[in-house]
């Protein structure tokens, strides 16, 4: 009935003001096409509901079945609606100039609202954009302390040792216990290696006990901890390609206890995934950046932006759209 109700609400939105979305198109042939479309809302018709004009504000993505009669469109709360494509092609603003592309061609469009995909809030539960402070914007107040690094215009910028990071002190809010998401856009500096040590990027568990990582020194790679590492506990790790240093790049990881996987991702592509099963400990304090939880933690050595935590495993579409938008460097 929510699927409904909502869908029978976008037929009169006409009254309200559209922002204008950036689409990242999949292509059949595996090319990929970042823009700016020429139409603001998209006409389908749905079997139940009939004829339908839905805001391109109001969708997440759009993924064609495996027949490719049809469409399943999320929309940015997570109501789902099965249709067909009943619009023209796609028209569409592109670095490479405008670019027509027939329906036939696409397998998925994901929606990225302006300000940074800030259109992805649903499970939110910390958010460092590193834009003037270094505090919580999430809403839950979650403010670190800043050790050793400087706040630069796009990002902090970090040290890439156990003396550079952003401490954020241990919340239960910072604790999901069945599914978890991080992302993160990062710069490292091109000829030098992620940082000293492990070349932490994340760290939230204390040393030798249970919790999550992400290092970039020597194998990168997010590591879930769900017993005592030190002692042969339950360890999961899903290597990350090496980080480029030369240019911004997104990275996400994610866990969900329903579907027993834990999963990384670069640039907005899948790099791995692996069967987790359980519920998440936690541990510790919270640091970004670097750590000094143990010896050789060491940090990542760059720049950080745009850090976000979540209570639930974000989608594929989803963190296409969170790395859609890379940082502007100014």
């Amino acid at each position: 009935m929510r699927t409904y109700f909502l869908s029978a609400l976008l037929l009169g939105t006409s009254a309200i003001a559209e922002t204008t979305p950036r689409l990242t198109i999949q292509l059949t042939d595996g090319s990929r096409l970042l823009g700016t479309p020429a139409r603001k809302r998209l006409l389908v018709q749905s079997e139940t509901l009939g004829k339908l004009e839905v805001p391109l504000d109001k969708i997440r993505t759009v993924t064609f079945t495996a027949s490719r009669d049809d469409v399943l469109i999320t929309l940015q709360n997570g109501d789902k609606i099965q249709s067909a494509i009943s619009d023209a092609p796609v028209d569409l603003a592109t670095v490479f100039g405008p670019v027509t592309l027939p329906w036939d061609k696409i397998t998925t469009i994901t929606v990225a609202l302006p300000g940074g995909a800030a259109s992805v809030q649903d499970g939110l539960i910390a958010y460092y954009p590193f834009r003037g402070d270094v505090e919580d914007h999430s809403g839950q107040k979650l403010h670190g302390k800043l050790v050793g690094a400087d706040l630069e215009t796009v990002g902090v910028r970090f040290a890439g040792n156990t003396a550079s990071y952003l401490l954020i002190p241990r919340a239960a809010a910072l604790e999901p216990s069945e599914a978890l998401s991080f992302s993160a856009w990062i710069k490292g500096q091109p000829g030098q290696a992620a940082g000293n040590g492990w070349g932490t990027l994340l760290r939230k568990a204390d040393n030798c006990r249970g919790g999550f990582f992400i290092r970039g020194g020597g194998s990168s790679n997010f590591v879930l901890a769900q017993e005592n590492p030190c002692a042969g506990g339950r360890v999961t790790n899903l290597h990350f390609p090496e980080f480029a240093g030369n240019r911004w790049q997104h990275i996400a990881a994610t866990y969900s206890q329903a579907d027993g996987e834990a999963r990384i991702y670069l640039d907005g592509k899948l790099q791995e995934k692996a069967a987790v099963s359980g519920r998440l400990d936690h541990t510790g304090d919270l640091y970004i950046g670097g750590a000094n939880a143990a010896g050789d933690d060491g940090g990542f050595r760059g720049l950080v932006s745009e850090v976000r935590f979540y209570k639930r495993a974000l989608t594929e579409g989803e963190i296409e759209a969170l790395a859609a938008q890379p940082p502007a460097d100014e």
